[in-house]
């Protein structure tokens, strides 16, 4: 019923009716929506004709529609069967299937870098908000880009090995930079661009792996119903599990006495498989020394974040005078391989200088408590930052090759 430039719509249901009164009413397409695998080929196209589409191709198992030259995706929230399987890999390759799906979008730029002229590199955009499934998006095109990429001989061990120490990263990348979240239980707090790299007769050579954004305030706070980075779990169930590991025992020995409190939010269990951290640390170069290391950077972060400090006048404070607070800073110092005292002072006082070269004057200030408790947790933060950062560094290390001809990016977005 159409009154006054107001539209009012009623909607039935099983047991009663409700009304609902809107100010722009949508022409309906009298297309058969599920026969619409393009958006553009919808009439007429708005928000409602292009939602009720994306709905019918949904509850139908439909999960990819294209939109022009973009793929949209639906997160089935479900395993599906078949719907990246080798098979249907090798269908879109060799173009006997063409209805969308990310392997389009993969295959298409395969072939454009390897029948271009010139500079032919190519780059796949992965967007979406946050539990779209983005990061499993980028695993299935990076699966199809190694499939057929693979050649035969040698070339095939090259590619399986490429293709697999990619994949051991994932694990290492996901537990210092993925944490549940309001709408995501393994939510990336961090962008990354893959570059795959290909010799000039398409075989893939190597990899690199670009990562930016890190949410790192996440390390000393998280929103309600939010958890820290996966990692800091899995260290910290190490202490009660049983794990055949001489690390776990190193994380055992050093978590006696840590008294940090993460956050209980739901269906944290899922992701606090240690072991699985530590295998792929493995596969991808890291030492069992270094391991150690990493971990004891690890808690010693949960440390510093223990260190309570309380104000004793106006522009002076001290660390809190209890136990929690005074084996914190002693246990956050040795693991960090620094002077207690030095670390303290770090928290509490801070340097001003003046003068120039000649006649340079260095004046130690005490910071008031607001301040002290900043640089707290910007010492944590900053430690877990260059953490991250080395590993991502070391992976690269480990993957990307000496000489390349062709690149295909992946580029993952981070929505906030």
């Amino acid at each position: 019923m159409v009154e006054d430039d107001k539209c009012t719509v009623a909607v039935l249901h099983t047991e009663e009716t409700s009304v609902h009164e809107c100010d722009t009413l949508l022409p309906s397409s009298d297309q058969r929506l599920l026969s619409v695998d393009n958006l553009i080929q919808l009439a007429p196209i708005n928000q409602a004709s292009v939602l009720c589409c994306l709905n019918e191709r949904f509850a139908h198992d439909l999960f990819y529609t294209s939109a022009g030259s973009t793929v949209i995706a639906i997160n089935p929230f479900k395993e599906i069967q078949n719907l990246y399987s080798r098979d249907l890999v090798m269908a879109y390759h060799e173009n006997t299937e063409d209805s969308p799906h990310i392997y389009s979008k993969a295959g298409d730029a395969f072939r454009h870098l390897c029948r271009g002229l010139g500079k032919a590199n190519q780059c796949i955009i992965v967007s979406g908000e946050s539990g779209s499934g983005k990061t499993v998006s980028a695993k299935h095109l990076l699966r199809y880009l190694t499939l057929v990429a693979i050649g035969k001989g040698e070339q095939d061990q090259v590619c399986s090995s490429i293709e697999q120490r990619i994949l051991d990263s994932n694990p290492i990348l996901e537990a210092f930079g993925n944490a549940v979240t309001q709408r995501n239980d393994n939510s990336s707090r961090f962008g990354k661009f893959i570059k795959v790299q290909f010799s000039r007769n398409g075989q893939m050579v190597g990899a690199e792996i670009h990562t930016y954004l890190l949410e790192k305030t996440r390390v000393v706070h998280q929103s309600q119903d939010e958890s820290n980075f996966h990692i800091f779990y899995q260290v910290m169930e190490s202490l009660s599990a049983d794990l055949e590991s001489t690390l776990s025992e190193l994380v055992r020995r050093l978590g006696k006495e840590a008294f940090c409190t993460l956050p209980a939010v739901r269906n944290h269990h899922a992701h606090r498989d240690l072991n699985t951290t530590l295998c792929a640390m493995t596969q991808i170069g890291l030492s069992d020394g270094v391991q150690r290391d990493v971990t004891k950077v690890l808690v010693a972060i949960l440390f510093i974040c223990n260190i309570k400090i309380s104000a004793i006048e106006e522009e002076l404070c001290e660390l809190l005078n209890d136990n929690v607070s005074q084996t914190s800073l002693q246990q956050a110092a040795s693991l960090l391989g620094v002077e207690t005292a030095s670390l303290e002072q770090v928290l509490l006082y801070r340097n001003i200088k003046s003068g120039g070269d000649r006649r340079l004057s260095v004046f130690i200030k005490p910071v008031p408590e607001r301040e002290a408790n900043s640089r707290r947790d910007c010492l944590a933060t900053l430690v877990y930052s260059r953490l991250f950062d080395w590993l991502a560094s070391f992976i690269n290390g480990q993957i990307k090759p000496k000489d390349y001809d062709y690149t295909i990016g992946k580029h993952k977005e981070l929505f906030l």
